[in-house]
């Protein structure tokens, strides 16, 4: 909704906060919770629980945990990606990263990055085997099982749990 030349974050038919350009509208799984990422001037935010992000270059690709409801996100700062999670800033960072997703269970946050030239999978903060590519990642019932496809020498490999298996043209 865009007011008097802001666009408005309206919940439940109550503006709630105004950017000058907003978007990356989420709600948690159980629709009790909802975030918002806006721009003001040239900073970045992040809304969310009625409250306001401190003010960064970018922000992106917000999702709850589907097990307890926190928030993660991408924040740019220092040429860098970091994941925010649950208000806590990660320390690793990487000039190029994506996905998001967190397994079923709620136990494992998963993420790619580049990382000296190379692309890796992140779970839980654990950085897996590297690859000059990583797909979409799929998971099953727990955290424990968690798959994607990789580009390994110019070649697919199905990897599971970070253990490269076969490779396949």
């Amino acid at each position: 909704l865009i007011q008097n030349g802001k666009h408005s974050v309206v919940l439940r038919g109550k503006t709630v906060e105004q950017f000058d350009l907003a978007g990356g509208l989420t709600f948690s799984p159980d629709g009790k919770k909802f975030c918002a990422i806006g721009r003001r001037g040239k900073a970045w935010h992040v809304w969310a629980a009625g409250r306001l992000s401190d003010p960064r270059p970018a922000y992106r690709e917000p999702v709850y945990n589907p097990a307890d409801g926190r928030l993660a996100y991408f924040a740019f700062e220092n040429q860098r990606w970091r994941v925010i999670y649950d208000g806590r800033v990660g320390e690793a960072g990487s000039p190029l990263c994506g996905g998001l997703p967190f397994s079923p269970d709620g136990e494992a946050l998963v993420f790619w990055a580049k990382v000296c030239n190379a692309t890796h999978a992140v779970v839980n903060a654990k950085l897996g085997p590297p690859f000059e590519g990583v797909g979409e990642f799929t998971f099953g019932k727990t955290a424990a099982l968690i798959g994607y496809l990789a580009n390994y020498q110019g070649k697919l490999t199905a990897v599971v749990g970070h253990k490269p298996g076969p490779t396949f043209v």
